[in-house]
């Protein structure tokens, strides 16, 4: 499993063909307990993150510092009222 922060290049993708080759940083992992579903990967120079699946991406095993894109002087706090009704 790719980590937070990690360096991945793009393998493959039909969805960002013009991405296959490009380095990027995962900022987002989509996963339950069992599974990863896929990755959020932000590109230098590129305003917004694209999702790829897992096999689209291979690590580097470089990470960068979180502050590259994170001011830790602000912290983002998250709250969910309610859950899911199954």
């Amino acid at each position: 499993m790719l980590q937070y922060y990690e360096k991945v290049r793009v393998l493959s993708s039909t969805r960002f063909s013009d991405h296959i080759g490009k380095v990027g940083v995962v900022l987002g992992i989509s996963k339950d307990e069992t599974r990863v579903y896929g990755y959020s990967v932000f590109f230098p120079g590129e305003d917004e993150g694209l999702g790829f699946l897992p096999a689209e991406l291979e690590g580097t095993g470089e990470l960068v510092d979180r502050s590259e894109f994170y001011d830790d002087g602000d912290p983002i706090r998250v709250r969910v009222d309610g859950g899911l009704d199954r």
